[in-house]
This record gives structure tokens, C-alpha cells and sequence, in this order.
């Protein structure tokens, strides 16, 4: 099934997505702790687990972390995090 996204009846949706993402202030990876709950700017809630060194958000794992811009933190991770209903 494809999802249209890129719709302007479906930007409020698409914003939500992104905020998912987003997390204020920079966090760095030495921050993270294993069972951290963390809040979004999209007003959800996400987890962090760290297994063998390993560092996974809500299941994704981080894949690079700490890549610094001029407005944050970037920590990649391998899968899109949907917000729940």
C-alpha cells in the first residue's frame, strides 16, 4: 500500500512525522541512558535501549550519532518512527 505524503491535505501529518524525530537541545550519545524515555517536539514519547553497546530508539538502531550541525545534534537511525494515534 503507498502512503501520499507529499499532499497539501497531508502536511499536518508529514509535520507530525518530523517532529517525531526532533527532540529539544542537543543530547549526546554520552547522555543517552538504556530505558530513557524521551520527549519529542511533536509531543510523543520515544525509548532508548542500549544492548551490547548498541544504541537503539524505540527499536531502530542508531546507526551515527553525534553528527554536529548548526542547530544540533543529529543521531541517524535506520528506520522511520511513526507517532502513535
Amino acid at each position: 500500500m503507498k502512503i501520499r505524503i507529499l499532499t497539501p491535505e497531508k502536511k499536518a501529518d508529514l509535520t507530525g512525522i518530523l517532529t517525531y524525530h526532533v527532540v529539544a537541545g542537543s543530547v549526546k550519545a554520552a547522555d543517552l541512558k538504556d530505558g530513557q524515555v524521551v520527549k519529542t517536539l511533536q509531543g510523543g514519547e520515544f525509548t532508548v535501549s542500549i544492548k551490547d553497546g548498541k544504541v537503539l530508539i524505540n527499536g531502530a538502531n542508531v546507526t551515527a550519532s553525534e553528527l554536529t550541525t548548526s542547530n544540533g545534534v543529529i543521531h541517524v537511525i535506520d528506520a522511520v518512527l511513526l507517532p502513535k494515534k
